[in-house]
């Protein structure tokens, strides 16, 4: 990421979402084939110390203050084209764009509204030495963002010493139902992921492919072809615990499931969640994404 204008990035196919940062290891990654156009749901241009993101998209998501933790409406605005369909099958849609979405090449930021649509913060990190962790008040911000039939719309203006942005949004907000719960254990798709979890523990593309989705296994397919199956589980590996998991809750509706988890790796405990779909009758993971859990 230079100093200028960020232009928007290429995105590549959900294969290459979970395998983030194959593309320098593998040199295989390719970008998706061209798809209708979704809806406009952000414009403008979000600039600070020189750089230019111009607002290609916004998506908006209920979820926690970076800074108190009260319950906020987060809306994501980025030079990248959010997929609000894929987004709605998460549970933490922070830590989803966060690893699936920002990149050098696709830039964010997040601006934080109160539930009765009043703005409260924002903040952003394009680079070191040109970012916020958390900016808060309203010297300098004007917005008449409104909340209104499950969706978050308006305009905010911003402007200080380092930073000028006007941007408009309109998007809904994502729903955070994912379906009836699955009993303990998280049923036959909670059964699944945990034969997942044992393939991975053997490190075995040939044992873990059989558990991914037919893209995701496609993926690791091909790289093996290529001579590169050590490289791949590396990168499946880095954020699935190679100790112990336990489901933690999940729900499903249609051929769909969302599992969350704790587990533990040999030197740190994760949090995490996997998106299981149904093939062919079959239940397999899709995707799935972990942090370092907190005390």
């Amino acid at each position: 990421m230079s100093n200028g204008v960020l232009n928007v990035a290429c995105r590549t196919g959900r294969a290459q979402r979970h395998a983030v940062g194959v593309a320098a290891v593998l040199l295989i990654a390719i970008c998706a084939p061209a798809r209708a156009a979704d809806p406009v749901t952000g414009d403008g241009e979000f600039t600070s110390r020189g750089f230019t993101m111009p607002v290609a998209s916004s998506v908006a998501f209920r979820g926690k203050s970076l800074l108190d933790k009260q319950d906020v409406i987060i809306v994501a605005i980025s030079n990248g084209h959010f997929e609000s369909s894929w987004m709605q099958l998460f549970h933490d849609r922070s830590r989803l764009i966060g690893k699936r979405f920002a990149s050098q090449e696709t830039a964010v930021v997040y601006l934080e509204f109160k539930p009765d649509g009043a703005y409260k913060a924002h903040h952003f990190h394009f680079k070191s030495g040109n970012n916020c962790g958390y900016c808060a008040g309203n010297m300098g911000v004007t917005s008449n963002v409104k909340i209104a039939g499950g969706r978050i719309a308006g305009t905010i203006t911003i402007k200080d010493t380092e930073k000028d942005a006007k941007v408009k949004i309109d998007t809904p907000i994502l729903s955070d139902d994912h379906g009836p719960a699955l009993p303990a254990g998280g049923g036959e798709p909670g059964k699944a992921y945990m034969a997942y979890h044992q393939a991975m523990a053997t490190g075995d593309p040939a044992k873990v492919v059989p558990h991914l989705s037919k893209e995701n296994g496609q993926y690791i397919t091909d790289a093996v072809k290529k001579g590169k199956g050590a490289q791949i589980m590396k990168v499946y590996t880095r954020e699935h615990p190679d100790k112990s998991v336990t489901i933690v809750r999940g729900w499903s509706k249609g051929d769909t499931a969302l599992i969350l988890w704790d587990g533990e790796t040999s030197i740190l405990k994760l949090t995490g969640e996997a998106v299981m779909v149904r093939e062919g009758g079959k239940w397999v993971v899709d995707e799935e994404l972990a942090d370092v859990k907190m005390p």
